[in-house]
């Protein structure tokens, strides 16, 4: 879904179907069909599969409305 970050704003992230890897805060959790995740404002977070993963999530987020993230490069 993108690059290890944080956002300002907080976000809600449903996995629909499949299974991912959630990596938060430096630990790896894995995600199932209908597993929820909130992210609170300024955690850092990604969603990722692997080789053997795939998924369909849906992501919603404050982003696009003045609030802004800040990208951690490097992690």
């Amino acid at each position: 879904m993108g690059m290890y970050h944080r956002e300002k704003g907080q976000e809600a992230f449903l996995v629909l179907a499949g299974e991912c890897t959630l990596i938060v805060e430096g630990q790896e959790r894995r995600l199932v069909a209908w597993d929820f995740f909130y992210c609170a404002p300024e955690t850092e977070h990604i969603i990722v599969t692997s080789d053997a993963q795939s998924a369909i999530v849906v992501a919603v987020g404050a982003r696009g409305r003045g609030v802004g993230g800040v990208a951690l490069h490097g992690l």
